[in-house]
């Protein structure tokens, strides 16, 4: 699936060395992101228990299940951002674009980037065991507050992620 997204980025002449990985990161990214809301459909998950694909797919742990895309997505993310960073480095060197910051929060494409990956990160923090076991005391406020309301509220940004991911290229 990279393969594919380089092949086409490839044909673009005018591009950063960087440019196709940065696009085949991307396609990974598109599938993943689709793939880490099946753990969480009972229905689909039952059904994949009758198939062949239960016995390579952890259907019976579905919380790992999600995890394991979820870190995939995390590893997928690093490489699409360090290509594209990489990329917008090129260009400023060779004037073929302005500054990398420029670049990177200057278009949509680049703003709503940075938002996706800041909103995954922070979901990805607080669904660490260590961060929703814990307690916080919040100033101005009796008592303290769970981590694991934090992170079901925080979880709820995959609608924006969702959205944002539409309109992101």
């Amino acid at each position: 699936l990279c393969g594919v997204g380089c092949r086409l980025a490839l044909e673009r002449t005018d591009a950063p060395p960087s440019y196709p990985y940065a696009k085949g990161f991307g396609m990974v990214l598109n599938v993943l992101c689709n793939l880490v809301f099946v753990p969480v459909m009972r229905n689909l998950i039952s059904w994949l228990r009758t198939t062949s694909a239960a016995a390579f797919l952890p259907v019976d742990d579905t919380a790992y299940f999600h995890k394991l895309i979820g870190a995939l997505i995390l590893s997928a993310a690093a490489g699409h951002i360090a290509c594209h960073y990489s990329a917008y480095s090129w260009r400023a060197t060779h004037g073929a674009g302005g500054s990398v910051a420029g670049q990177a929060l200057g278009r949509w494409d680049g703003l709503s980037g940075h938002l996706i990956a800041l909103f995954m990160l922070l979901m990805s923090l607080t669904g660490l065991e260590r961060f929703r076991r814990a307690r916080f005391g919040l100033p101005g406020r009796r008592g303290k507050v769970g981590g694991y309301s934090i992170f079901s509220h925080v979880h709820k940004l995959w609608v924006l992620v969702l959205a944002l991911l539409w309109f992101h290229s």
